[in-house]
């Protein structure tokens, strides 16, 4: 069955915790920015440190779009729980692509994301490879994916940065194959310049700017990621930043930075 989108595009990945979907949305959702295309994310983090089934919503429109929606058009799932725990949004409508090895279901197209992974050495570049296959499927330009592929690994030995930047052509390759998905999405030059900010950006700038100067936190996805960027900010900003050993510290430091006189 071919399915063609021209003006809005519902993209879900689906996994257990640490299979890497935060760097998945990371670098699809900067890529397509970059390619001029209206892009919108959300996370989705169950209450545990590993396993469970977490979830991430790509929206990829012709206009700009400030929330996600219902609907599932492409499911990527990389987690054999996964379909199960999404099929309330799961229609006849949406289109399947997993590992037939991984995941068991109907109307799958198959993507060898465990023979492609297993190649490089490790599991972890499934992620990679994911990557590439969503901006294969829209066709963006390979050049700039690949020098931000590098960019995004620089902090990592040139063997794993060389793997990932494979994994990633060879998931692009994967989705531009895919002759049954039309995208034909117009894309936007003036939006490639616009700020991408993820909830954490936009909490963190807000407390700066409302003159926040002390931040405690026993943090757990997704709170971690302010407490990160408040780190960052305090090294340029007259903030305390102090991750504490448990809940009750917190208060207890929030309350005596309170009496003290700090926002």
């Amino acid at each position: 069955m071919r399915r063609e989108f021209t003006q809005d595009i519902v993209i879900v990945l689906a996994g257990e915790a640490g299979q890497g979907l935060q760097s998945i949305e990371g670098i699809v959702s900067l890529l397509l920015k970059r390619s001029g295309y209206n892009v919108f994310s959300a996370s989705e983090f169950m209450s545990r440190v590993r396993g469970g089934s977490n979830s991430t919503v790509l929206r990829v429109s012709s206009q700009p779009v400030a929330g996600y929606v219902d609907r599932i058009d492409i499911l990527i799932p990389l987690h054999p729980e996964s379909v199960e725990r999404l099929s309330h949004r799961i229609t006849g409508d949406t289109l399947v692509l997993a590992d037939p090895s991984t995941v068991a279901t109907d109307n799958v197209t198959p993507i060898g994301f465990t023979r492609l992974a297993a190649e490089l050495g490790s599991a972890l570049y499934t992620s990679s490879i994911a990557s590439g296959l969503i901006c294969g499927l829209f066709k963006i330009d390979e050049a700039p994916c690949e020098a931000y592929m590098r960019e995004y690994y620089a902090a990592k030995s040139d063997d794993v940065k060389n793997k990932n930047v494979a994994a990633f052509a060879s998931g692009y390759a994967l989705g531009a194959g895919l002759a049954d998905i039309d995208i034909a999405i117009p894309r936007d030059p003036s939006v490639a310049d616009d700020y991408l900010l993820s909830g954490a950006d936009a909490v963190s700038l807000g407390a700066l700017a409302g003159g926040c100067d002390y931040v405690c936190g026993y943090p757990m996805s997704p709170s971690t990621s302010v407490l990160e960027k408040m780190a960052t900010y305090s090294l340029g900003h007259d903030v305390i930043v102090e991750q504490v050993e448990d809940e009750i510290g917190v208060i207890n430091m929030a309350i005596g930075a309170w009496f003290a006189g700090a926002r």
